[in-house]
């Protein structure tokens, strides 16, 4: 079961869909339900499309216990999400958390055990370009799934569930490292998308935009350091990044996505984060805080008004261009 059919969501019901695994997207929105209902899933890889008829419905239609849970939501919503299908988890029900930045982990030990919760990350790019479309690109590195417990029994069987999707899978057993590590890229680029308007590909061919990507990565890698966690390259700690922009082109980051179409952002998890864990040690990071306070100037102009969805967590008014049906 899968909470949130957005870009990376839908990519991950869709090839799991493909893989012959059992799922359910669970969305608030009815106006995605009905779309994907109705046309199916329209992924498009490398230039060409195909239709995924994955199972869509929202949480209190949502009946079957389900075996896994994963959270692709933003990080503000992870309580939420957990909480909505909380009728159909579960002590048996491994939680898994695809979300950016830190933080959503511990915030789902508020209500699961911590013994059942592991958290992945994947530097490759799905964006949504229609209600019910997402064009997937490339990126580098291996699709990464850690427990938040080294020593939880059955995890190997859950990491599994991974192993037919396309990527190179690895298991390490420090979740931290592995959220720092895919924290130090998101903290680098999407927050200079969304202030510079620059897809992945873009930003990582302006020499301006790479300077400035390089200092913010350093910073959050000092910071990481800081607090007795290791992270991949810490004598390079941008080069991860941009082999992954490289890779992903023409696809805009998360964050650009959210400024255009009047969303909030996440930047508290992202560079906020990093600048409050520097704090915490008398690290400073001016470069991350220079990204976030331009990211929360530009939220405090541009947010779309805000509802409630169908489970009472906050849902964007869509702009008209997200409503475009791909049959």
């Amino acid at each position: 079961m899968i909470v949130g059919a957005g870009a990376l969501g839908s990519l991950f019901g869709a090839l799991l869909h493909e893989a012959g695994r059992r799922v359910t997207l669970i969305e608030r929105n009815p106006q995605t339900i009905r779309a994907i209902r109705r046309h199916g899933l329209i992924l498009e890889t490398d230039g060409e499309e195909r239709r995924v008829d994955v199972d869509i419905r929202s949480a209190r239609r949502v009946r079957d216990r389900c075996d896994m849970l994963l959270l692709f939501v933003k990080s503000y919503d992870t309580e939420g999400a957990v909480a909505c299908v909380e009728h159909v988890r579960t002590a048996a029900t491994w939680v898994g958390s695809f979300q950016n930045g830190i933080g959503n982990v511990e915030q789902i030990a508020r209500i699961v055990d911590t013994s059942k919760i592991f958290a992945g990350s994947l530097a490759y790019s799905s964006e949504q370009t229609g209600i019910n479309r997402i064009r997937y690109t490339g990126g580098a590195g291996a699709l990464r799934i850690s427990p938040m417990c080294p020593d939880a029994a059955g995890f190997g069987g859950a990491a599994s569930v991974f192993d037919d999707l396309g990527f190179p899978v690895e298991t390490p057993s420090d979740y931290r490292s592995q959220l720092w590590n895919k924290l130090i890229m998101n903290a680098s680029a999407n927050a200079l998308a969304a202030v510079t308007g620059f897809t992945a590909g873009e930003l990582v061919r302006d020499d301006s935009c790479r300077e400035i990507m390089d200092r913010t990565a350093r910073e959050a890698a000092h910071v990481a350091l800081a607090h007795g966690i290791a992270i991949d390259r810490p004598d390079d700690p941008v080069a991860p990044l941009y082999r992954a922009l490289e890779g992903i082109g023409a696809n805009k980051p998360t964050m650009l996505q959210d400024v255009e179409r009047g969303r909030q952002t996440e930047i508290d998890a992202l560079n906020g984060a990093v600048v409050a864990a520097g704090t915490a040690v008398g690290v400073e990071a001016p470069f991350n805080q220079m990204l976030a306070l331009q990211i929360r100037s530009i939220e405090a102009r541009r947010l779309s008004p805000v509802r409630l969805g169908h489970e009472g967590l906050p849902v964007s008014v869509a702009k008209p261009h997200d409503l475009s049906v791909m049959p």
